[in-house]
């Protein structure tokens, strides 16, 4: 047997190895009409979930969140995109633009505690997602310690002093608590659309085997239709679980490609992002 330090050191130009080639992968889709951003999850690549009053300037007005079109204004953008980066909106505000609606825990840290309303079930609906009583926000994202990402329904009576609940992984250095769950088990978990329900702009993430899809619509879609995709086919399945982030106009994305600095390249944006969110997600090559 190798001794303990020298097998380490073996192990370090691999794991290098697999940080340096570690890459964000944009694609296109047409129906529903989105872009989406592809990573493995591995936890070669940094992810944080960031709230943003604490990423604003002092200039900024304290009750006031940051749209991701405007993230480019803050102090931390400029180190976000000397490497490959994307950014897309997080979960839901609260009663003013900078304040998390339901639980975030960022670096370890409570930046919100959770939600624990409910909706009232309608045991007369002709779906069954809608029959039983059930969490307004009922998805958790989670970033383990190791940096692997996972999504399930949340349940409030494992949080406790503040923290997010320990899961089969181990803790979650992040988490965000969001919905609704578009996808669980790889079925779609979205009720069909009333036929008064507007389409909006949307995001969401989604775990599909060993890889991680963050993705924003290009135009207003209907939430089913979105689930549905994003579940795919009964034998094709795409994403195992799904979790909405965001709709409306605060729904967006910006994207810094490897050496956006150099001349001829640039950061681009897809969907509105022109609200205020309470966090974002940003995915990143480890400094």
């Amino acid at each position: 047997m190798k001794p303990l330090c020298l097998t380490a050191l073996l192990l370090l130009p691999s794991l290098a190895s697999a940080q340096n080639t570690a890459s964000i992968v944009p694609f296109d889709n047409d129906s529903p009409a989105l872009k989406g951003f592809e990573f493995s999850n591995d936890g070669s690549l940094l992810v944080e979930i960031l709230p943003t009053a604490v990423l604003k300037t002092t200039q900024m007005r304290q009750n006031d969140g940051v749209s991701v079109r405007r993230a480019k204004d803050l102090p931390a953008f400029d180190g976000w995109i000397r490497r490959e980066m994307v950014l897309i909106n997080g979960g839901l505000s609260g009663v003013s633009s900078d304040r998390p609606d339901g639980l975030l825990v960022s670096e370890g840290n409570a930046a919100a505690l959770a939600n624990r309303q409910k909706l009232r079930g309608q045991p007369d609906s002709d779906c069954a997602l809608r029959q039983q009583e059930r969490l307004r926000l009922a998805g958790l994202l989670c970033v383990t310690q190791d940096g692997r990402l996972s999504i399930g329904k949340f349940d409030p009576d494992r949080v406790s002093g503040g923290t997010a609940a320990q899961d089969k992984t181990g803790g979650c250095r992040h988490a965000l608590q969001s919905g609704p769950l578009l996808v669980e088990d790889g079925k779609a978990a979205v009720c069909p659309r009333k036929s008064d329900e507007p389409a909006e702009n949307r995001s969401a993430v989604c775990v599909i085997g060993d890889k991680v899809w963050l993705v924003v619509t290009k135009k207003p879609a209907q939430l089913d239709d979105l689930a549905r995709w994003l579940a795919g086919e009964p034998g094709k399945p795409r994403c195992q679980w799904a979790l909405a982030l965001g709709g409306g106009d605060a729904a967006g994305a910006v994207y810094a490609p490897k050496n956006v600095h150099q001349p001829g390249k640039q950061s681009s944006y897809f969907g509105p992002g022109a609200l205020p969110v309470a966090s974002f997600i940003v995915v990143r090559k480890r400094p």
